[in-house]
């Protein structure tokens, strides 16, 4: 039984692997020449065993040949479902940032993945103004062939979802930051399962991976990282958007962010983000089209 070099990631996925393992294992196929061709069960182990003589891989005593081999169905079945670092499906503006994935699952059309994107993000706890202005917002993008990316959170995310799913199909792309099979939060359930479904679902995570803490600071990266522009809603001056809006300025990607009054709490952290330099949302209509030519600028001017 042979491996290829994205079954052997899927593998060690399953078992838990973290993503600095991954990448080293990635980058030792490379460097030992084997990332383009098929392994044995046993020249896989070997890989693993000489990294972890290198301090690059902790090696779990469960992973045996008879567990590899047992995890073969999990893997036939992931396999198809399943992008890798390099493969033509790859999202090119994932390759610009510093951790880019290594594995991403997805469910739904992956073909999104080729239209014009724009990342709408914001606090879970969105006021009315903020509510309105999202699904103003996005209704133009939707109407103008634009997929709206989100985090799949409560608040501006879940609204920014809805708001293209009501209006057409193939329309939005939710990264997040659990396995398909499990749900965070859980009121979001059938959300996820209908973007699945008719939309697009991405994951860094196997279908059963739980939720741990880090998983959110990498979803936001991921969130951030796949468009060229970054929108941001409403957000209090801790909250968690501010981390993606961050991570939107490291990756130089261009940043939207909508104000507010000054005594609202949930606008604290969008005027300080303008008070940075980051682009004041003037109308609905001003933005769509400055993201319009961004992608337009992107597809004559790639990196």
């Amino acid at each position: 039984m042979l491996l290829s070099a994205k079954e052997q990631l899927i593998a060690l996925s399953l078992k838990d692997f973290s993503y600095k393992e991954l990448f080293n294992y990635l980058n030792y196929l490379i460097k030992t020449e084997m990332s383009d061709i098929s392994i044995s069960v046993n020249d896989m182990l070997n890989n693993l065993h000489v990294l972890a003589k290198r301090d690059l891989i902790s090696l779990n005593s469960q992973l045996t040949f008879n567990a590899l081999i047992n995890l073969m169905p999990q893997i036939d079945s992931l396999r198809p479902m399943t992008i890798m670092l390099g493969e033509t499906l790859y999202p090119e503006l994932w390759l610009s940032i510093p951790q880019p994935p290594i594995l991403i699952f997805y469910k739904g059309n992956i073909n999104l993945l080729q239209a014009k994107r724009v990342s709408v993000i914001g606090t879970r706890k969105v006021t009315y103004y903020g509510e309105k202005a999202t699904e103003q917002i996005v209704k133009l993008f939707v109407n103008h062939q634009i997929q709206v990316v989100s985090g799949l959170a409560n608040g501006v995310d879940r609204i920014a979802h809805e708001t293209a799913m009501n209006l057409k199909t193939q329309s939005t792309i939710a990264i997040i930051p659990t396995g398909f099979d499990e749900y965070y939060p859980y009121n979001n359930a059938n959300l996820q399962d209908e973007i699945a479904y008719d939309h697009l679902l991405l994951s860094e995570y196997p279908p059963l991976a739980r939720v741990k803490k880090h998983h959110f600071i990498m979803r936001n990266r991921l969130v951030a990282g796949l468009c060229n522009a970054v929108i941001v809603i409403e957000a209090a001056s801790k909250s968690g958007s501010l981390i993606t809006a961050n991570y939107a300025l490291q990756f130089n990607r261009e940043l939207y962010v909508l104000p507010g009054r000054i005594f609202d709490e949930q606008s604290q952290g969008c005027n300080e983000l303008l008070a940075l330099g980051a682009n004041m949302i003037i109308s609905p209509q001003r933005l769509v089209q400055d993201i319009l030519t961004l992608n337009e600028n992107q597809s004559k001017y790639p990196n």
